[in-house]
């Protein structure tokens, strides 16, 4: 967009608050200053948006990318990260971490599993993951 694009969108964004504003619902100011600022947003995310989009049907048939060694040391490097991180955790940690991650399955069916009540295995689970961002970092 050129300056002048922006303005009228500006203009435009003015005029829809007017339209909305509800008279003693806070200041019109930061009212109308909030709709210009959400809509430019709206406009930049319908801009990132397009170019996201594919236009071209032989972009699709993209080569398959062959690892690199480097590729693979870098995954090395991160599984080596995640074994210790792991063994930080308590062994019913793991095992959830391991059944839902690892296995697929849902946490309702580790729960049963494990004979736990899926409440606490919500709590288990989430405290496990806060160690291993607490590890990983």
């Amino acid at each position: 967009y050129d300056f002048d694009d922006l303005v009228q969108h500006g203009y435009l964004s003015v005029i829809k608050a007017v339209k909305l504003y509800k008279i003693g619902k806070g200041s019109f100011t930061t009212y109308c200053t909030n709709s210009i600022v959400n809509n430019f947003n709206a406009l930049l995310k319908g801009q990132i948006k397009h170019f996201r989009e594919v236009q071209d049907e032989g972009v699709l048939s993209i080569q398959p990318y062959d690892f690199t060694l480097e590729d693979e040391v870098i995954a090395f490097d991160q599984a080596e990260k995640i074994k210790l991180a792991l063994c930080n955790l308590q062994d019913i940690e793991i095992k959830i971490i391991k059944s839902v991650y690892m296995e697929g399955r849902t946490l309702k069916e580790t729960a049963e599993i494990l004979n736990i009540k899926y409440r606490h295995a919500i709590e288990i689970k989430k405290a496990a993951l806060n160690k291993l961002k607490k590890y990983l970092k």
